[in-house]
């Protein structure tokens, strides 16, 4: 589905780029400066595991509610 997106490709390549260039700049960092983001980008990806999560259940629930609502639930 993703790969219908026109720039998706694009996106995913700078994005390669960048986290190449993220850690080098990481190890740069003093231990804690370093572990307080990774900390972060950590938490960062917890929430969005969970915002997604909770997006998909949303979808599921609408569907079931309009399926319902169209009479193709019995």
């Amino acid at each position: 589905m993703l790969e219908r997106i026109p720039h998706y490709a694009e996106l995913v390549a700078l994005l390669e780029e960048r986290e190449e260039q993220f850690f080098k700049a990481l190890d740069e960092c003093s231990k804690e400066q370093s572990q307080c983001i990774r900390d972060y980008m950590m938490d960062l990806r917890d929430v969005q595991e969970l915002d997604g999560d909770f997006f998909y259940m949303r979808g599921y629930s609408d569907c079931v509610v309009l399926m319902h609502r169209l009479n193709l639930l019995k």
